[in-house]
């Protein structure tokens, strides 16, 4: 634990479910430090994507965005129902995992691996370019907010560089509520299948 840090240990207490024997070895260490370092990269990300975005001045509502913008929006919404549950509960695993997915899987792999083009050669202030901003910064504050009673070091460092701050910790922040104008079913469902041929292909 010495060589690994307190936020690591803090993010190995979340990884275990504690309904069965618990785990602390290098192996365990390893993999928790390996998901710090992606989640850690992708703050870094998003905090990049965002840093010209005003989102007083540059917000686009949810109807004017692209579909795949959207979605994102349908799968943030779901990760907020999902891990306010499990806090509820007190299973932070379950937070850890959702959290791990939704960073690995959902954002890096599928969100932001389609959306580099939009964000680094599309017209500057354009609709498109917006729409995604947007999208990254509810992303951004959601998350930031979501990691901090389990990473705690990370979400304060993110937070002091988040342009959409209100307070001067995270830790006075409220909670993220579900946000009913974002669910789209119809459109998960859609995604779900081109996904499916995109994998394939």
């Amino acid at each position: 634990s010495a060589k690994s840090g307190s936020e690591i240990v803090r993010l190995w207490a979340s990884y275990g479910d504690y309904g069965n024997d618990v785990g602390c070895g290098k192996e365990e260490l390893t993999r928790v430090t390996e998901t710090y370092r992606k989640i850690r990269n992708t703050m870094r990300f998003l905090l990049g994507s965002t840093s010209d975005f005003d989102f007083t001045k540059d917000k686009v509502e949810p109807k004017q965005m692209t579909q795949i913008d959207q979605w994102m929006l349908h799968q943030l919404n779901q990760l907020i129902m999902d891990v306010t549950n499990a806090y509820d509960k007190y299973e932070f695993y379950r937070v850890y995992h959702l959290l791990n997915h939704f960073f690995t899987v959902t954002l890096s792999a599928t969100y932001m691996d389609i959306l580099k083009d939009r964000l680094y050669t599309w017209k500057h202030d354009g609709l498109a370019r917006r729409s995604a901003q947007t999208v990254l910064h509810h992303t951004t504050e959601t998350l930031i907010k979501m990691m901090a009673p389990i990473l705690s070091f990370l979400a304060e460092e993110s937070y002091s560089y988040f342009k959409g701050k209100n307070q001067d910790s995270v830790f006075l922040e409220s909670f993220p509520v579900a946000q009913p104008a974002w669910q789209n079913n119809s459109l998960h469902e859609l995604f779900a299948a081109v996904l499916n041929v995109r994998s394939d292909v």
